[in-house]
């Protein structure tokens, strides 16, 4: 099968090779292009630093003032790449910034520094935590889709989803896409062949729901 991947690089070249490894055909198109943007780091008696995606660790640039604080990031890539950013104690939450911000939460941490991207969604913070954010990054749309035929989309945020349906051009009728949750299925809007939502915030459960989708 024919899949497009559209999330961002390098994490879009895993879910090809993971693609392959399942004998489909991915077609790596990221439709986010992210970039550094110049910040400052805040005043604050930080405890922790939160990461919800590869790209902040990976483009914060010089993160040695945070780097004995403990780390949570959001899925294993997260984490390795705050890892490759000089943090040792990093703490791997399966999810979104919610199951992030409830991990820290219940390690005890009042105060966390959320390493972020200038587009991010809305997430439940527990009463007893404080964050502060910092955009550290933010990402360009993409100008176009490729021009290969593919049988199924995968989408990853809400802003992808309603990039990828405003560049598609052929029949969304024979086209099924799998979504990592119910907003990012609706910013894709209605028409296609299968719409699939995985149950959970992760590429596994996004996989399984892809699958379900092709049946």
């Amino acid at each position: 099968m024919r899949v497009l991947v559209t999330r961002p690089e390098p994490a879009a070249s895993r879910t090809a090779g993971r693609l392959r490894a399942l004998g489909h055909e991915p077609i790596v198109a990221p439709l986010l292009i992210p970039r550094a943007v110049a910040w400052e780091l805040p005043p604050g008696d930080w405890q922790a630093v939160a990461f919800t995606s590869a790209a902040a660790p990976a483009l914060g640039g010089d993160l040695a003032a945070l780097a004995h604080l403990p780390a949570y990031a959001v899925g294993a890539a997260t984490g390795e790449a705050a890892r490759a950013a000089g943090f040792c104690d990093v703490r791997v939450a399966r999810g979104d910034a919610s199951a992030v911000f409830a991990q820290a939460a219940g390690d005890g941490v009042t105060r966390l520094l959320h390493l972020a991207g200038a587009d991010r969604s809305a997430a439940v913070v527990p009463e007893a935590l404080s964050v502060g954010v910092v955009t550290v990054y933010a990402a360009d749309l993409a100008e176009a889709l490729p021009a290969e035929d593919f049988d199924l989309a995968l989408l990853y945020s809400a802003r992808t989803a309603a990039r990828f349906a405003a560049l598609f051009s052929g029949d969304p009728a024979a086209v099924r896409i799998a979504a990592l949750s119910p907003a990012i299925a609706a910013a894709a809007g209605t028409g296609w062949a299968a719409i699939a939502v995985a149950a959970e915030p992760t590429e596994d459960a996004l996989f399984a729901a892809a699958r379900l989708a092709c049946e």
